[in-house]
């Protein structure tokens, strides 16, 4: 892992452990319970994707979000093991059909992670080698609150 310093990865990092911060433990559930997308809705969610080693079409470990072309937004837990893991961002996987990938070239998890602490600081950041220009980020703010809110992601099946 490393810290980055350039200005705008900085200014990126200091919103992570702002969110990292903010971060609670949801509510318990199950897979079972988490209704699947279907393939039109998943189209307007392919800033999403799956976070996987070894290719594309391995089976994935994590989720992430496209923050920016070329920054992939994870858990903190999911980066474990660091950048020789040759680890491949797959944006908006839907029953083996997406819309770009690209290996990881950087990682980053805040100083303060600790897997047996919880999802407190459990956040991180990938710098892609190549950009994904073929979807729009997902956006970081809006001057208004959302009315309905969900989480995304993908299960280990």
């Amino acid at each position: 892992m490393r810290v980055f310093h350039t200005a705008k990865l900085s200014r990126i990092a200091g919103l992570l452990m702002a969110m990292a911060l903010c971060t609670a433990a949801p509510p318990a559930r199950t897979q079972d319970s988490m209704p699947r997308l279907t393939k039109a809705q998943a189209a307007a969610f392919t800033s999403v994707g799956r976070l996987g080693r070894s290719g594309y079409r391995s089976r994935q470990s994590c989720s992430g979000t496209l923050l920016a072309p070329d920054l992939v937004l994870p858990a903190g837990h999911c980066l474990s093991g660091g950048v020789g893991t040759n680890r491949v961002f797959v944006a908006g996987w839907t029953r083996g059909d997406y819309v770009g990938y690209a290996k990881a070239r950087e990682e980053y998890i805040p100083p303060k992670f600790n897997i047996k602490a919880g999802p407190v600081y459990d956040i991180g950041l990938i710098v892609l080698e190549e950009p994904i220009l073929d979807t729009a980020p997902l956006p970081l703010a809006s001057d208004q609150m959302p009315g309905r809110v969900a989480v995304m992601g993908y299960n280990r099946q």
